[in-house]
């Protein structure tokens, strides 16, 4: 998953503070993943979404990239090279995108998913793909309480905790990556169990392409699913797990999948993972396969000798890629990226050699990674991309891949519209009301003008400066 964040991405930050209006809620979604940047930009194979706008625009979310499945929510399947607005989907407060379907969790606790759901990822009951977003079914049986505090998208299914600490899962499940003790795929959720009881007491869920962890009470790790390259950690490799505590995985803060492996932050900022590591991405200095928590390292510059992870909050990983980042959001902001390096996916710029220690990369608050490509903003109103782009997934507008971070979204008034598309880019105007249509939006015209004439090219009454006719198109 990253988890848009928030893009989410990525990856989700400075989340928005909305009124809870469902009466069933102990407390809003958004009071538990505020403050939280990991599921606000997030990153699916060859797609990213981000949560966009401030004010009264925020909690709109915007797409960009591949679409052939209906991952970018806008009612086609057009490849879109720019991101464009999600139809219908407001108040939204994190982000979770899988292989090629997408959800949102909005601030009543409510999630909505659109996209690929062949295995029934999207969670309504059916195996049909959604060009929009749809509200995910109730369980069944019921739960007594249905509202949701984390959410995460893995290759084929999807994953949330309960606001209770109840987990529910849904969509293929062929190595038991639901966790409800069988190998049946469900297409809406089900409940995850330890043994024969509900998995209880979780805050957090991380999906890969076919395994699934979940942060508990004390920090605790669970996981379950494919093994066959040790990301569920069970201490050896087989084929598939059942749900389990994590040996050596405790006091943990924030836990992580990629699509072959799994990291976890430690509450004092180390980081370990397990997995899957033929591209150095556990960041534990080798390439070797993991089947128990590793001790992840980094290095300060290139030549530098790898030591000890450390200051971690966060991290994210590709669903259906091979590479990792940890990061921070407190204090001097930082990130370090292991693994495949093939696309420049570890922001590395120049070089392409595969890292087997986090690099130490400077400040970028908030990382998605992708299959191939990453995401990284420093604000909510910015966001850049590198890596591979042959399906526009790094959103400048072209298939070019750029080694470089390249400008995806810059928003600088937050109204959920990008300055370079927008008709009025310093003052804040969602609905880009243009009433005599030349390409200048009335928020700017018509701000801080006074005139006694009645401009006959806009409504009566209203003074406007400039007249004309809109001759160059303006991007959706």
């Amino acid at each position: 998953m990253r988890t848009v964040v928030g893009v989410a991405i990525l990856s989700v930050f400075a989340l928005v503070m909305l009124a809870c209006s469902d009466p069933e809620l102990a407390t809003t979604a958004e009071e538990l993943v505020t403050g939280s940047p990991a599921l606000r930009t997030a990153s699916g194979n060859q797609h990213n979404c981000a949560i966009v706008g401030t004010g009264a625009d925020a909690g709109r979310v915007v797409c960009w990239g591949l679409n052939s499945s209906g991952q970018l929510g806008d009612g086609t399947t057009t490849t879109r090279s720019r991101p464009t607005l999600v139809t219908g989907l407001t108040n939204v407060v994190a982000l979770t995108a899988g292989a090629a379907h997408t959800c949102a969790l909005r601030d009543n606790g409510t999630v909505r998913c659109w996209g690929a759901n062949p295995s029934g990822q999207l969670g309504d009951t059916t195996t049909t793909n959604r060009t929009v977003p749809t509200t995910i079914a109730p369980a069944s049986p019921p739960a007594t309480s249905w509202g949701f505090q984390w959410i995460a998208a893995g290759g084929n299914h999807t994953c949330g905790a309960l606001t209770t600490g109840a987990t529910y899962c849904w969509g293929a499940n062929a190595f038991g990556e639901l966790g409800d003790g069988t190998a049946i795929g469900k297409t809406r959720p089900t409940v995850v169990k330890l043994g024969t009881a509900a998995l209880s007491g979780i805050t957090q869920v991380a999906t890969g392409a076919e395994h699934t962890c979940a942060l508990g009470g004390g920090g605790s790790v669970y996981c379950w699913g494919r093994n066959s390259y040790g990301a569920a950690a069970t201490g050896a490799f087989t084929t598939s797990a059942p749900v389990h505590a994590v040996a050596g995985a405790t006091s943990m803060s924030f836990v992580f999948a990629g699509a072959n492996h799994s990291c976890a932050i430690r509450s004092t900022g180390g980081a370990v993972c397990w997995g899957r590591n033929h591209q150095g991405q556990l960041s534990d200095g080798t390439t070797t396969n993991r089947s128990a928590p590793a001790t992840a390292k980094y290095r300060l510059f290139s030549t530098s000798t790898p030591v000890t992870l450390g200051g971690a909050r966060y991290g994210t990983a590709g669903t259906g890629g091979d590479h990792t980042c940890f990061y921070t959001d407190s204090g001097i902001t930082w990130r370090a990226c292991a693994g495949n390096n093939s696309n420049r996916q570890l922001l590395t710029g120049t070089t392409s050699t595969p890292q087997t220690t986090g690099l130490y990369l400077g400040a970028h608050e908030y990382i998605a990674a992708g299959a191939s490509h990453s995401c990284v903003s420093q604000a909510s109103d910015e966001i850049r991309c590198a890596g591979l782009n042959t399906s526009s997934q790094l959103g400048n507008g072209t298939t070019t891949s750029s080694p470089s971070t390249v400008d995806t979204w810059l928003d600088h008034d937050g109204d959920a519209r990008d300055d370079r598309f927008d008709n009025c880019p310093t003052v804040a105007n969602f609905s880009q009301q243009d009433t005599n249509a030349d390409c200048q939006g009335d928020a700017c015209e018509c701000a801080a003008v006074t005139c006694s004439a009645v401009d006959p090219c806009h409504t009566a009454g209203v003074c406007q400066p400039t007249n004309g006719t809109c001759t160059t198109p303006v991007a959706p």
